[in-house]
């Protein structure tokens, strides 16, 4: 009887520490495994936390290190880091309509289990400023997978065509 509840107890605080480290990253999207499914869910709820303005939860799908190069453009220069997450939360602050829709194109996982490749299209509609932009990206971006977590490491912008409205 007191085995039972030793090892009831065991279990209970083994479960315990379990879940609380389930919470300690402050970046990326828990799943269950890394597939098609979960990447697709995770860009679905990136475009939900822009919709609803929610600048932490958007830039939480990105990794610290997180770098961004647009290559469809020569003089833009890459973004690493808080220089990307300052400029998005710019953004943020400064629209007052911000909605992006994006549709994930193809994935390729580049390291079974830990990485992948995505080739996604966003399209991005804001009011800043006063003045509407409409404009449609292709983006490949590198995404990674530790201990349940998914997140996106890099991306590149390799077209870019404004929407004449």
């Amino acid at each position: 009887m007191i085995h039972r509840l030793l090892s009831f107890c065991s279990i209970g605080v083994l479960a315990l520490l379990l879940s609380s480290c389930e919470t300690t990253t402050d970046y990326g999207y828990f799943v269950d495994r890394f597939d098609d499914d979960a990447i697709v869910l995770m860009y679905r709820l990136m475009d939900e936390a822009v919709a609803r303005g929610d600048y932490e939860e958007y830039i939480s799908f990105f990794a610290p290190g997180f770098t961004q190069v647009d290559k469809s453009d020569a003089n833009q220069p890459a973004y690493y880091g808080h220089e990307f997450f300052d400029q998005v939360e710019e953004i943020f602050n400064t629209t007052s309509m911000l909605e992006i829709r994006t549709v994930v194109m193809d994935i390729e996982y580049t390291v079974p289990g830990s990485e992948a490749l995505v080739t996604v299209q966003e399209e991005e509609k804001r009011i800043q400023y006063g003045n509407t932009q409409h404009f449609t990206s292709l983006y490949e971006m590198q995404l990674g997978f530790e201990d349940g977590w998914i997140f996106i490491n890099r991306s590149e912008r390799t077209a870019f065509q404004v929407i004449d409205e």
